[in-house]
């Protein structure tokens, strides 16, 4: 099986949520930041992720990061 990094799009909203369930169960002890933050909404995610690639809102000390998906 070969995997394709993308960036987030809202076309893989629904793989998306079915992968914070996963990450937000109570039996896992280690979770991403990007995963912390709460989002309502897939054009949120997508809108703080191109914002994080090139810097803003970002906490103090932090560089800017992007933010891929397979």
């Amino acid at each position: 099986m070969a995997f394709k990094l993308v960036k987030p799009t809202t076309a893989y909203e629904a793989s998306y949520q079915s992968f914070l369930k996963e990450w937000k169960s109570p039996f896992e002890e280690y979770t991403p930041s990007f995963i912390r933050k709460e989002i309502n909404e897939m054009k949120e995610y997508v809108q703080q992720s191109i914002d994080a690639e090139i810097g803003i809102g970002l906490p103090d000390g932090w560089v800017p990061y992007s933010t891929f998906c397979c």
